[in-house]
């Protein structure tokens, strides 16, 4: 009895494959094959026609409601692929990434780093948030806390925040004083270690606990929002 159910089922499959294989059922004479046939080839008609519709129908109302958006992923002569994705999922996978590379907002070195390129750096983290908060779209409540895209786009105002307010306090002084020290101390300036060099600058202890106060916000509150690793710089 263990086999007889698979045996039968064997069977049966068979016969009906032999079936397909020897009989053309639009020639059957048995009416209720042929209204089969006619209702099954009725729909797949249908389908082939309205499932492109829905599709783009949904696509629509993804886009509308902010829900996905069209990202071009690569491009080239032969042609390209494009992909449907989240705008959050998307906004914190190109955040984590980028700020993979950048240090300095985490940790930077004060005997090793040169203050002029990491007041660079600042700036091009500034202009990507500029850029990327886009990407959340607008903001109809901005006290739903409990709102990813709320809680994102009023992290990257408090970020946005932090480096204007730093770099508008230090940068055009610093540059200033860089760029006098290297006209008037030529030998000092091209000879002297680049941490031992900085440390003549006149704000100097002022400047480097602004930058502690930097690093402790993004190790505090952005590090953890996008997963960045930073123990790497440790």
């Amino acid at each position: 009895m263990r086999y007889k159910k698979p045996t039968l089922f064997s069977i049966f499959f068979l016969v009906i494959l032999f079936s397909l294989f020897t009989t053309e059922i639009q020639t059957v004479n048995c009416i209720y094959l042929k209204n089969l046939w006619h209702n099954l080839k009725f729909i797949s008609n249908a389908l082939y026609t309205l499932i492109p519709l829905l599709l783009i129908a949904l696509f629509l109302f993804l886009f509308v409601t902010n829900k996905w958006v069209l990202r071009v992923e690569k491009m080239n002569i032969g042609g390209f692929s494009i992909l449907f994705d989240n705008p959050i999922k998307i906004y914190q996978r190109q955040v984590r990434n980028y700020l993979d590379s950048k240090r300095t907002v985490f940790k930077i070195d004060l005997e090793n780093d040169n203050f002029k390129e990491v007041f660079d750096s600042y700036y091009d983290v500034y202009k990507f948030f500029v850029e990327e908060i886009k990407m959340l779209g607008e903001i109809p409540d901005k006290k739903a806390e409990k709102n990813d895209r709320v809680r994102l786009y009023n992290m990257a105002n408090q970020i946005l925040k932090k480096l204007n307010g730093f770099l508008t306090k230090h940068q055009s002084d610093y540059r200033r004083w860089y760029i006098y020290f290297e006209k008037k101390h030529e030998d000092e300036y091209y000879l002297t270690p680049i941490g031992n060099l900085q440390k003549e600058y006149p704000r100097y202890e002022e400047l480097c606990s602004d930058f502690a106060k930097v690093n402790k916000f993004f190790i505090s509150e952005v590090a953890s929002e996008f997963k960045v690793d930073v123990e790497k710089w440790e």
